[in-house]
């Protein structure tokens, strides 16, 4: 129907309590169970934080993360 998916991590971990390799790791491991659900490889570039948390002192490396995994938005 036209709607846009959006990652939200596999298990719904506070990014801002993860490095860098943790946070691509939570991101790639849901774009691979949404793509196998699908049956094909979806093109993702939303992305919303567990508990919409970019906050604390990492939060420039947090969404910094999030970026470097091909998420813009």
């Amino acid at each position: 129907e036209g709607h846009e998916l959006g990652n939200h991590t596999k298990n719904h971990s506070k990014l801002t309590k993860l490095d860098r390799y943790l946070i691509g790791t939570e991101l790639r491991a849901m774009k691979k169970r949404l793509d196998s659900a699908l049956g094909y490889e979806y093109n993702m570039f939303l992305m919303r934080p567990p508990y919409g948390s970019f906050g604390g002192g990492n939060m420039s490396a947090t969404a910094r993360a999030i970026e470097n995994n091909g998420y813009p938005y």
